[in-house]
């Protein structure tokens, strides 16, 4: 619940499919690598960037639309 609107506005502008995808993704990787962070959603998103050979692929592709 709360990692999913964690991610929401972080890939708003994605279209509606590679959003839920992009948010699916970026939210078990986060639970993975970047639990500690939590709920600082800029922080995690920072996580994610830092661990970026490590995260799935649709979530390096969410995190280009994180600003």
């Amino acid at each position: 619940g709360l990692l999913a609107l964690t991610f929401a506005p972080m890939i708003a502008r994605a279209d509606s499919a590679e959003e839920e995808r992009g948010r699916v993704a970026c939210t078990q990787d986060a639970q993975v690598y970047c639990s500690k962070y939590f709920p600082n959603r800029d922080d995690v998103a920072h996580c994610l960037m830092r661990n970026s050979k490590r995260i799935s692929k649709a979530c390096r592709t969410a995190l280009r639309h994180f600003k």
